[in-house]
């Protein structure tokens, strides 16, 4: 895994407080602070902002981990919601499902302050390496 500060350049990082915890049994592992300007009407946060932050992380993940990458394009985005999101402190654990040579699909879940399962994001992305590879 790689050393990875550039974290601190993404605005949506900043945004939600995106917090690299961790990396163990092949698992990225986030902090994501909701503040008041992502609540939705209900008082929770917001669905597009919930996946925005997913796939924040997920991006981030792919960047710490795979070699020699210039550039990452999305091709597909899945979003289940499973249950309402609090604003506050809560979690996001990525994990890798595959990954090719043009390819990768990761899988990103977030976890609200219980503990609980709240949303789940497949993310699928076109990668372009760099020249040497």
């Amino acid at each position: 895994m790689k050393n990875f500060t550039d974290i601190e350049l993404s605005n949506v990082a900043k945004l939600m407080c995106l917090t690299f915890l961790d990396f163990k049994e092949n698992t990225f592992e986030f902090s994501i602070n909701f503040p008041d300007e992502v609540k939705n009407i209900y008082g929770g946060v917001q669905g597009g902002m919930i996946s925005s932050a997913i796939d924040e992380a997920t991006f981030i993940s792919i960047l710490m981990d795979t070699k020699n990458i210039e550039r990452v394009s999305s091709t597909n985005h899945h979003v289940l919601f499973h249950k309402p999101v609090q604003l506050g402190k809560n979690f996001i654990k990525v994990k890798f499902i595959k990954t090719g040579k043009r390819v990768i699909n990761v899988e990103g879940n977030l976890y609200g302050k219980d503990g609980l399962l709240a949303a789940t994001l497949i993310h699928s992305t076109s990668i372009i390496r760099n020249k040497e590879d």
